[in-house]
Protein backbone atom coordinates (compact mmCIF):
# COMPACT_ATOMS: atom_id res chain seq x y z
CA UNK A 1 0.00 0.00 0.00
CA UNK A 2 2.71 2.65 0.54
CA UNK A 3 4.41 1.46 -2.56
CA UNK A 4 1.54 2.80 -4.25
CA UNK A 5 0.61 5.64 -2.27
CA UNK A 6 4.59 6.86 -2.82
CA UNK A 7 3.85 6.24 -7.11
CA UNK A 8 0.96 8.44 -6.79
CA UNK A 9 2.54 11.48 -5.29
CA UNK A 10 4.78 10.67 -8.09
CA UNK A 11 2.03 11.27 -10.48
CA UNK A 12 0.30 14.21 -8.84
CA UNK A 13 3.66 15.92 -8.95
CA UNK A 14 3.16 15.61 -12.79
CA UNK A 15 5.51 12.38 -13.30
CA UNK A 16 3.58 11.01 -15.68
CA UNK A 17 6.31 8.14 -16.30
CA UNK A 18 9.24 6.90 -14.42
CA UNK A 19 11.96 4.56 -15.31
CA UNK A 20 11.86 0.71 -13.58
CA UNK A 21 15.01 1.33 -11.39
CA UNK A 22 13.34 4.25 -9.77
CA UNK A 23 10.15 2.22 -9.16
CA UNK A 24 12.84 -0.55 -8.00
CA UNK A 25 14.29 1.85 -5.55
CA UNK A 26 10.95 2.49 -4.42
CA UNK A 27 9.82 -0.60 -3.63
CA UNK A 28 13.14 -1.65 -1.70
CA UNK A 29 12.35 1.55 0.36
CA UNK A 30 9.10 0.54 0.71
CA UNK A 31 10.75 -2.89 2.41
CA UNK A 32 9.62 -4.78 -1.15
CA UNK A 33 11.94 -7.52 -1.99
CA UNK A 34 13.81 -6.48 -5.41
CA UNK A 35 13.13 -9.58 -7.03
CA UNK A 36 9.07 -8.75 -6.16
CA UNK A 37 9.25 -5.54 -7.93
CA UNK A 38 8.26 -6.94 -11.29
CA UNK A 39 5.37 -9.07 -9.80
CA UNK A 40 4.18 -6.27 -7.70
CA UNK A 41 4.13 -3.44 -11.02
CA UNK A 42 2.34 -6.29 -12.98
CA UNK A 43 -0.15 -6.53 -10.21
CA UNK A 44 -0.84 -2.91 -10.35
CA UNK A 45 -0.68 -2.78 -13.86
CA UNK A 46 -4.00 -5.39 -13.60
CA UNK A 47 -6.03 -3.16 -11.31
CA UNK A 48 -5.34 -0.38 -14.09
CA UNK A 49 -3.81 2.07 -11.33
CA UNK A 50 -0.14 1.82 -13.56
CA UNK A 51 0.84 0.64 -17.06
CA UNK A 52 3.94 -1.65 -17.53
CA UNK A 53 5.15 -3.48 -20.70
CA UNK A 54 8.14 -5.21 -20.24
CA UNK A 55 7.57 -7.23 -22.35
CA UNK A 56 7.81 -4.27 -25.17
CA UNK A 57 11.44 -3.14 -26.61
CA UNK A 58 10.25 0.67 -25.74
CA UNK A 59 8.58 0.45 -22.46
CA UNK A 60 10.77 -2.45 -20.79
CA UNK A 61 12.64 0.16 -18.84
CA UNK A 62 9.55 2.81 -17.95
CA UNK A 63 6.48 2.83 -15.79
CA UNK A 64 3.34 4.61 -16.66
CA UNK A 65 2.29 6.21 -13.58
CA UNK A 66 -0.73 8.28 -15.24
CA UNK A 67 -2.58 5.46 -17.36
CA UNK A 68 -5.04 8.41 -18.88
CA UNK A 69 -2.65 10.73 -20.06
CA UNK A 70 -0.88 7.87 -21.39
CA UNK A 71 -5.15 6.94 -23.53
CA UNK A 72 -5.47 10.38 -23.92
CA UNK A 73 -2.05 11.20 -25.52
CA UNK A 74 -2.35 8.24 -27.81
CA UNK A 75 -5.81 9.02 -28.42
CA UNK A 76 -4.53 11.92 -30.46
CA UNK A 77 -4.30 9.69 -33.42
CA UNK A 78 -6.39 7.15 -33.28
CA UNK A 79 -9.73 9.31 -32.53
CA UNK A 80 -8.19 12.40 -34.87
CA UNK A 81 -8.66 14.45 -32.16
CA UNK A 82 -5.09 15.45 -32.93
CA UNK A 83 -5.84 17.40 -36.58
CA UNK A 84 -7.66 20.38 -34.23
CA UNK A 85 -4.37 21.13 -32.47
CA UNK A 86 -1.54 20.10 -34.84
CA UNK A 87 -0.12 22.43 -38.00
CA UNK A 88 0.26 19.19 -40.15
CA UNK A 89 -0.34 18.22 -43.50
CA UNK A 90 -3.92 18.29 -44.08
CA UNK A 91 -2.96 15.43 -47.03
CA UNK A 92 -1.94 13.29 -43.90
CA UNK A 93 -4.80 13.62 -41.88
CA UNK A 94 -6.94 12.82 -45.07
CA UNK A 95 -4.85 9.23 -45.96
CA UNK A 96 -5.26 8.62 -42.05
CA UNK A 97 -9.15 9.31 -42.02
CA UNK A 98 -9.90 7.90 -45.82
CA UNK A 99 -7.56 5.25 -46.32
CA UNK A 100 -6.47 4.33 -42.63
CA UNK A 101 -2.65 4.95 -43.17
CA UNK A 102 -0.38 6.70 -40.73
CA UNK A 103 2.29 7.88 -42.25
CA UNK A 104 5.66 8.85 -39.85
CA UNK A 105 5.74 12.47 -40.02
CA UNK A 106 2.15 12.86 -38.86
CA UNK A 107 2.98 10.97 -35.89
CA UNK A 108 5.78 11.84 -34.82
CA UNK A 109 4.00 15.77 -35.08
CA UNK A 110 1.11 14.85 -33.05
CA UNK A 111 3.26 12.89 -30.34
CA UNK A 112 6.08 14.94 -30.28
CA UNK A 113 4.68 16.62 -26.83
CA UNK A 114 4.49 13.32 -25.16
CA UNK A 115 8.87 13.97 -23.79
CA UNK A 116 8.61 10.68 -21.83
CA UNK A 117 7.74 8.20 -24.49
CA UNK A 118 9.19 8.88 -28.10
CA UNK A 119 6.85 8.29 -31.37
CA UNK A 120 7.90 5.13 -32.46
CA UNK A 121 7.71 3.51 -29.06
CA UNK A 122 3.78 4.55 -29.57
CA UNK A 123 4.36 2.72 -32.76
CA UNK A 124 5.77 -0.17 -31.55
CA UNK A 125 3.03 -0.52 -28.92
CA UNK A 126 0.33 -0.39 -31.31
CA UNK A 127 1.52 -3.00 -33.32
CA UNK A 128 2.44 -4.93 -30.68
CA UNK A 129 -1.00 -4.91 -29.64
CA UNK A 130 -2.28 -5.61 -33.28
CA UNK A 131 -4.26 -2.00 -33.35
CA UNK A 132 -1.62 -1.29 -36.00
CA UNK A 133 0.29 -2.82 -39.16
CA UNK A 134 3.33 -1.71 -40.82
CA UNK A 135 2.68 -1.64 -44.42
CA UNK A 136 3.75 0.28 -47.78
CA UNK A 137 1.22 1.73 -49.48
CA UNK A 138 3.20 3.90 -52.10
CA UNK A 139 0.11 5.05 -53.55
CA UNK A 140 0.42 7.77 -51.58
CA UNK A 141 4.10 7.98 -50.01
CA UNK A 142 7.29 7.19 -50.59
CA UNK A 143 8.30 3.71 -49.40
CA UNK A 144 11.60 5.24 -47.28
CA UNK A 145 9.16 6.47 -44.82
CA UNK A 146 7.22 4.42 -42.45
CA UNK A 147 4.00 4.28 -42.66
CA UNK A 148 1.13 1.27 -40.36
CA UNK A 149 -2.33 0.65 -41.15
CA UNK A 150 -4.52 2.01 -38.67
CA UNK A 151 -8.34 0.25 -38.83
CA UNK A 152 -9.68 1.84 -36.18
CA UNK A 153 -9.90 5.54 -37.46
CA UNK A 154 -12.15 4.55 -40.33
CA UNK A 155 -15.41 4.94 -41.03
CA UNK A 156 -17.89 2.18 -41.11
CA UNK A 157 -19.39 0.49 -44.46
CA UNK A 158 -23.06 1.28 -44.57
CA UNK A 159 -23.52 -0.67 -47.59
CA UNK A 160 -24.71 -4.64 -48.09
CA UNK A 161 -21.80 -5.96 -45.82
CA UNK A 162 -22.84 -9.86 -47.55
CA UNK A 163 -21.57 -8.39 -50.94
CA UNK A 164 -18.07 -9.16 -51.52
CA UNK A 165 -15.90 -7.26 -53.90
CA UNK A 166 -16.36 -7.15 -57.47
CA UNK A 167 -13.16 -7.70 -58.19
CA UNK A 168 -12.28 -10.85 -60.10
CA UNK A 169 -14.91 -13.36 -62.34
CA UNK A 170 -13.71 -16.60 -60.30
CA UNK A 171 -15.38 -16.50 -56.75
CA UNK A 172 -14.81 -18.97 -53.60
CA UNK A 173 -17.27 -20.23 -51.32
CA UNK A 174 -17.13 -17.87 -48.41
CA UNK A 175 -15.90 -18.32 -44.99
CA UNK A 176 -17.43 -17.55 -41.80
CA UNK A 177 -14.67 -17.21 -39.04
CA UNK A 178 -17.50 -17.81 -35.91
CA UNK A 179 -17.13 -17.95 -32.09
CA UNK A 180 -18.89 -19.64 -29.27
CA UNK A 181 -20.18 -16.60 -28.05
CA UNK A 182 -22.36 -16.26 -31.49
CA UNK A 183 -20.60 -13.25 -31.97
CA UNK A 184 -17.70 -11.56 -32.75
CA UNK A 185 -15.15 -10.46 -29.66
CA UNK A 186 -14.98 -6.79 -29.83
CA UNK A 187 -12.08 -5.89 -31.18
CA UNK A 188 -11.38 -9.07 -32.93
CA UNK A 189 -11.67 -8.06 -36.45
CA UNK A 190 -9.15 -5.18 -36.43
CA UNK A 191 -6.75 -7.38 -34.93
CA UNK A 192 -7.06 -10.01 -37.74
CA UNK A 193 -6.90 -7.18 -40.39
CA UNK A 194 -3.48 -5.71 -38.74
CA UNK A 195 -2.19 -9.30 -38.70
CA UNK A 196 -3.33 -10.11 -42.54
CA UNK A 197 -1.48 -6.91 -43.62
CA UNK A 198 1.54 -7.65 -41.94
CA UNK A 199 2.33 -10.56 -44.67
CA UNK A 200 4.26 -9.89 -47.68
CA UNK A 201 1.43 -11.69 -49.56
CA UNK A 202 -1.37 -9.54 -49.09
CA UNK A 203 -1.56 -5.92 -49.76
CA UNK A 204 -4.21 -3.23 -49.36
CA UNK A 205 -6.86 -3.00 -51.83
CA UNK A 206 -7.58 0.97 -51.83
CA UNK A 207 -9.99 0.59 -55.35
CA UNK A 208 -13.23 -0.47 -53.35
CA UNK A 209 -12.48 0.98 -50.40
CA UNK A 210 -11.22 0.39 -46.90
CA UNK A 211 -13.36 0.62 -43.87
CA UNK A 212 -13.88 -0.12 -40.27
CA UNK A 213 -15.33 -3.67 -40.83
CA UNK A 214 -14.43 -4.43 -44.20
CA UNK A 215 -11.26 -4.45 -45.66
CA UNK A 216 -9.98 -6.23 -49.11
CA UNK A 217 -6.62 -7.51 -49.63
CA UNK A 218 -4.69 -8.30 -52.90
CA UNK A 219 -3.96 -12.17 -52.08
CA UNK A 220 -0.67 -13.03 -54.35
CA UNK A 221 0.78 -16.59 -52.63
CA UNK A 222 2.41 -16.99 -55.74
CA UNK A 223 2.98 -14.16 -58.06
CA UNK A 224 1.16 -16.12 -60.85
CA UNK A 225 -2.41 -14.73 -59.99
CA UNK A 226 -4.37 -12.19 -58.86
CA UNK A 227 -6.84 -12.83 -56.07
CA UNK A 228 -8.98 -10.51 -53.95
CA UNK A 229 -9.88 -11.40 -50.41
CA UNK A 230 -12.90 -9.55 -48.26
CA UNK A 231 -13.05 -9.51 -44.87
CA UNK A 232 -16.35 -7.88 -43.55
CA UNK A 233 -17.35 -7.82 -39.79
CA UNK A 234 -20.67 -9.35 -39.35
CA UNK A 235 -22.38 -9.13 -35.78
CA UNK A 236 -22.20 -12.86 -35.75
CA UNK A 237 -19.04 -14.21 -37.42
CA UNK A 238 -16.38 -12.24 -40.04
CA UNK A 239 -16.84 -13.10 -43.12
CA UNK A 240 -14.13 -14.17 -46.10
CA UNK A 241 -14.74 -13.99 -49.36
CA UNK A 242 -12.63 -14.56 -52.15
CA UNK A 243 -12.08 -13.88 -56.10
CA UNK A 244 -9.68 -13.95 -58.87
CA UNK A 245 -9.66 -12.17 -61.89
CA UNK A 246 -7.74 -14.63 -64.26
CA UNK A 247 -9.38 -17.87 -65.05
CA UNK A 248 -7.83 -21.25 -63.33
CA UNK A 249 -4.97 -22.53 -65.00
CA UNK A 250 -2.81 -25.74 -64.41
CA UNK A 251 0.35 -23.96 -63.11
CA UNK A 252 -1.72 -21.75 -59.84
CA UNK A 253 -5.13 -23.10 -59.46
CA UNK A 254 -7.91 -21.49 -57.96
CA UNK A 255 -8.25 -24.04 -55.61
CA UNK A 256 -4.96 -24.11 -54.20
CA UNK A 257 -4.81 -20.13 -53.53
CA UNK A 258 -7.70 -20.72 -51.52
CA UNK A 259 -6.09 -23.56 -49.74
CA UNK A 260 -3.14 -21.48 -49.06
CA UNK A 261 -5.28 -18.43 -47.82
CA UNK A 262 -7.11 -20.94 -45.31
CA UNK A 263 -3.35 -21.69 -44.00
CA UNK A 264 -2.64 -17.59 -43.75
CA UNK A 265 -6.20 -17.55 -42.01
CA UNK A 266 -5.55 -20.21 -39.48
CA UNK A 267 -2.15 -18.59 -38.73
CA UNK A 268 -3.41 -15.42 -38.47
CA UNK A 269 -6.03 -16.31 -36.19
CA UNK A 270 -3.63 -18.23 -33.75
CA UNK A 271 -1.78 -14.79 -33.90
CA UNK A 272 -5.03 -12.96 -32.75
CA UNK A 273 -5.75 -15.54 -30.11
CA UNK A 274 -2.56 -15.12 -28.78
CA UNK A 275 -2.63 -11.31 -28.55
CA UNK A 276 -5.88 -11.75 -26.64
CA UNK A 277 -4.79 -14.44 -24.16
CA UNK A 278 -1.28 -12.77 -23.00
CA UNK A 279 -2.99 -11.16 -20.40
CA UNK A 280 -3.82 -13.94 -18.57
CA UNK A 281 -1.58 -15.11 -16.06
CA UNK A 282 -3.34 -18.08 -15.12
CA UNK A 283 -4.52 -21.51 -16.19
CA UNK A 284 -8.33 -20.73 -16.56
CA UNK A 285 -8.57 -22.88 -19.76
CA UNK A 286 -12.40 -21.34 -19.39
CA UNK A 287 -11.96 -17.82 -20.14
CA UNK A 288 -10.04 -18.36 -23.28
CA UNK A 289 -12.93 -20.24 -24.37
CA UNK A 290 -14.63 -17.28 -24.70
CA UNK A 291 -12.62 -16.36 -27.85
CA UNK A 292 -12.30 -19.87 -29.80
CA UNK A 293 -12.85 -19.58 -33.32
CA UNK A 294 -13.80 -21.48 -35.96
CA UNK A 295 -14.26 -21.75 -39.51
CA UNK A 296 -17.43 -22.93 -41.51
CA UNK A 297 -18.06 -22.67 -44.99
CA UNK A 298 -21.41 -21.16 -46.62
CA UNK A 299 -21.77 -24.22 -49.22
CA UNK A 300 -24.03 -23.45 -52.02
CA UNK A 301 -23.03 -26.22 -53.97
CA UNK A 302 -23.23 -29.77 -54.35
CA UNK A 303 -19.56 -29.88 -55.17
CA UNK A 304 -18.58 -28.24 -52.03
CA UNK A 305 -19.71 -31.33 -49.96
CA UNK A 306 -18.00 -33.56 -51.49
CA UNK A 307 -14.52 -32.59 -53.13
CA UNK A 308 -11.49 -32.05 -50.81
CA UNK A 309 -11.01 -28.55 -50.91
CA UNK A 310 -14.74 -27.24 -50.21
CA UNK A 311 -13.55 -23.84 -50.52
CA UNK A 312 -13.49 -23.65 -54.00
CA UNK A 313 -16.42 -22.79 -56.77
CA UNK A 314 -17.26 -22.37 -60.34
Amino acid sequence: VLFRKVLQMFSNESRNVISFNEAKAIGIACKIEAEDIHKVLMFYHDLGVILFYPHIKSFEHRVILNPKWFVKSLGKVITLQGREIQKTSKKMWRTLHDKGILIQPLYVAVWKECKDIDPEGMMELLTHFRLAAKVQAEEYYDTDTPQYFVPAVLPLFCGDLSTPTTAGSLRATPLHITFSTKFVTPGYFTRLVTTIASFEVCKLYFEEGIYRNRVVFEFTPDDKQYNFVTLTELSYAIQVDKTCESPDNEKSPFSKSCQDLLVLLERSCEEVDECFYQNFHSNDTQAKKIHRNKFQFLCISDKCTSAENPNYLE
